[in-house]
């Protein structure tokens, strides 16, 4: 079974598919990555950032339907930076663009933009 078809397991838990893909990078794959590269077909890195940008969009929807304002309005690009920073290497510059583009994330777009040396 590869770690794609686990992932189908938590389709109704966003919040659960995030743990579980943090638990697989932050404690199995300093471990198990040869097994790991065998076990995906997929980059791992790329679902977990792109899993946190939708939970993004999903709270900005519901925030504005209830009116409801977040605690801390840089927490999100705190954790994204954080994200970034510590798998840097891991992280395809032109696809985390790409997903910043999708998700609307300008400060996003702007960092890779810089990374990448476009203007």
């Amino acid at each position: 079974m590869r770690i794609e078809d686990l992932l189908q397991i938590f389709i109704d838990d966003l919040d659960l598919a995030k743990r579980f893909l943090t638990f697989v990078i932050e404690e199995l794959s300093p471990r198990y990555s040869y097994e790991l590269e065998q076990l995906t077909q997929i980059n791992l890195y790329h679902r977990l950032l792109e899993y946190m940008l939708y939970s993004r969009q999903i709270s900005e929807k519901k925030r504005a339907v209830t009116s409801r304002y977040e605690n801390d309005p840089n927490a999100f690009k705190n954790q994204i930076a954080a994200f970034i920073s510590r798998y840097d290497q891991k992280i395809d510059k032109n696809y985390m663009l790409f997903l910043f583009q999708i998700y609307k994330v300008s400060d996003g777009v702007k960092d890779c933009c810089e990374r990448l040396g476009l203007k």
